[in-house]
């Protein structure tokens, strides 16, 4: 079954402020480029601009887009490549109250553009790879081998899949 992972509003203006941004900046450089016919200043401020664009793109193909349960696997569908989460490795899988996020820090990864993703640690729970698109509907995934793993379905019925389909494959 597949559960959609729509980005939060938060989500969707940090993307755009950043976009806006650079792409005035951009805009604005590139136009003096062509005007001074290679501006040395121009080209060095460029360089970076068109770069963050290349960067950007990439971060896109690293951005979950939902989340998919299967017989045997909750697959977190990424454009650069699905991660598969075997159901049998999965301990259990419950939601996480605000409280147990304070603190929260990202450690490596990204925290807003196109979502939430990479290594975050969250003080109450511990170390955490996050798989998000939203603030809400986290779910928290622990796995037998004792790692934590976020994501935010739009339907959090999820839950009772993994723990059922789990429970099963034990």
């Amino acid at each position: 079954m597949e559960y959609k992972a729509s980005l939060d509003s938060t989500t969707v203006a940090i993307t755009l402020a950043v976009f806006i941004i650079f792409g005035v900046v951009g805009y604005f450089t590139i136009r003096k480029l062509i005007i001074g016919r290679g501006n040395k200043v121009a080209i060095l401020i460029s360089t970076p601009i068109l770069l963050f664009f290349v960067l950007q793109g990439l971060e896109y193909r690293n951005a979950p887009k939902c989340y998919f349960v299967d017989k045997e696997n909750l697959t977190v569908v990424i454009l650069s490549g699905n991660k598969k989460i075997k159901l049998s490795d999965i301990r259990n899988a419950r939601t996480i109250t605000p409280v147990e996020m304070e603190g929260t820090m990202r450690t490596n990864g990204t925290g807003g553009f196109f979502g939430y993703y990479g290594a975050y640690d969250i003080p109450k729970i511990g170390n955490a790879t996050f798989y998000a698109t939203q603030r809400r509907n986290r779910v928290l995934i622990v796995t037998k081998q004792n790692n934590n793993i976020v994501i935010t379905p739009d339907d959090t019925t999820i839950i009772e899949k993994l723990n059922m389909n789990a429970a099963i494959k034990r």
